[in-house]
């Protein structure tokens, strides 16, 4: 708690291989009206010059906010490097923000009210925001108003529905309730969302747009990168799936509730024999108990999307 009895708050910039976008990013960080105010500028161990853009601005900043400088000895995916600042913040609050996008000046403070209005029980909060071209160049206003599946756990699985996660910031209790996320989890809007409706916290929307979100460039797509250039995407993409319902089963370890279970395993089995099939053709011996783990209609059609590929391949 501040001076001015609000709540300390923490604004973590992730970055990764951004060096284009970074300095404007930074400053809008550096440019928030809210206090008090932790921000942690953060590299995931880029190879381009991002990090030395963010330790210039930061040795040159000389405003109210205190400002943590840290640098990944490896990359760590987005589920480590969450967990990694994690461990460094200090904030009641976290509002995420990515190394290509741009927040507007009041976002923290529109965050920390629409939280404080709902008496802090809010475990995640998300915005409108104005998508941006990579150069740029304004697209248009995107809201989520509707997102009327958002109101429980069970409904948010089912339709597999997110916050963007461009716009998020989550109470820190969500971490100390349910610990670190997985090795390996890429799409953290999903795993927040999911874990603050299990444990019964609202997920609160702010219907301003808050970030200026540069369209089809972020993180999560540059983590098709050199360790995946041997490797499809949709292997990847498959992989981040399974990873994603690992994660839910994690979860459910904290809050449990059967029926949620029940749909969360059902896709760990459905993506872990997907991948499966894009190894090899299983043998019937092995093809007899994916039938019983996800069913003959399933398996019949990765069997036949296995045979076609192979087909399409020699000719």
């Amino acid at each position: 708690m501040g001076e001015n009895g609000k709540p300390l708050v923490t604004f973590a910039l992730f970055a990764y291989n951004q060096e284009k976008y970074i300095r404007e990013a930074v400053e809008a960080a550096l440019t928030q009206d809210y206090s008090p105010l932790e921000i942690i500028l953060s590299d995931d161990c880029s190879i381009d010059a991002t990090f030395e853009i963010m330790r210039e601005m930061a040795d040159c900043y000389t405003g109210p906010h205190s400002v943590v400088l840290n640098r990944n000895t490896r990359n760590l995916n987005v589920g480590g490097h969450i967990n990694n600042v994690n461990r460094l913040s200090n904030g009641e609050l976290i509002v995420a923000a990515a190394g290509d996008d741009i927040s507007q000046p009041d976002r923290v403070s529109r965050l920390v009210d629409a939280w404080l209005a709902t008496g802090k029980k809010s475990g995640l909060l998300h915005s409108a925001c104005i998508m941006i071209t990579e150069a740029g160049a304004l697209i248009g206003e995107r809201g989520f108003p509707a997102l009327e599946e958002l109101k429980s756990a069970e409904s948010a699985i089912v339709n597999n529905v997110r916050v963007m996660g461009a716009t998020e910031a989550w109470d820190r209790r969500l971490f100390n309730s349910y610990g670190d996320f997985r090795d390996g989890l890429v799409h953290e809007d999903q795993a927040l969302t999911f874990r603050s409706l299990l444990a019964g916290r609202p997920v609160t929307y702010v219907d301003r747009p808050l970030v200026f979100y540069r369209y089809a460039v972020g993180i999560t797509a540059s983590y098709f990168g050199p360790a995946a250039r041997n490797t499809s995407k949709r292997v990847i993409e498959l992989g981040r799936l399974r990873t994603d319902a690992l994660q839910r089963l994690d979860d459910l370890k904290v809050f449990p509730n059967p029926l949620i279970e029940a749909a969360a395993s059902s896709a760990w089995n459905k993506y872990d024999v997907a991948l499966r099939f894009e190894e090899s053709m299983p043998g019937l011996f092995e093809l007899t108990g994916l039938f019983r783990r996800v069913g003959i209609a399933c398996v019949a059609r990765l069997v036949i999307k296995r045979l076609v590929n192979t087909w399409r391949k020699r000719c």
